[in-house]
């Protein structure tokens, strides 16, 4: 990833879900699209690739009770730094292409 676009996000991520969640209405009802689109159940191990600050991976969380937490993954620190530091997330500083070629299983991409 180039450094203009790396530096982009990670000045962007203090205001990004300003940006983003104008409306928790709309929030709500595309999670819900997400998780039924997924055929997301509570055994899925879900990444959330490009993450940015967590809004979908936190909202699918109050939506459901996943089993395994939610890999979110962005390559900006200052993004992920916006998700709770607990079990239910587990946080992966890494460009996505950099993500794809690790080894690992999961049943569900985000």
């Amino acid at each position: 990833m180039s450094e203009l676009i790396h530096n982009h996000y990670q000045n962007l991520a203090d205001i990004f879900e300003d940006l983003w969640f104008y409306s928790e209405d709309f929030v709500q009802f595309l999670t819900k699209k997400i998780i039924e689109h997924l055929s997301l159940k509570n055994t899925d191990i879900l990444i959330d690739l490009g993450c940015v600050t967590g809004i979908y991976a936190k909202e699918i969380n109050s939506q459901m009770q996943l089993d395994n937490p939610i890999i979110c993954v962005d390559s900006s620190n200052k993004m992920l730094e916006k998700i709770p530091n607990n079990l239910r997330y587990k946080c992966v500083q890494m460009d996505a292409m950099d993500f794809s070629t690790l080894s690992g299983i999961y049943n569900k991409y985000s």
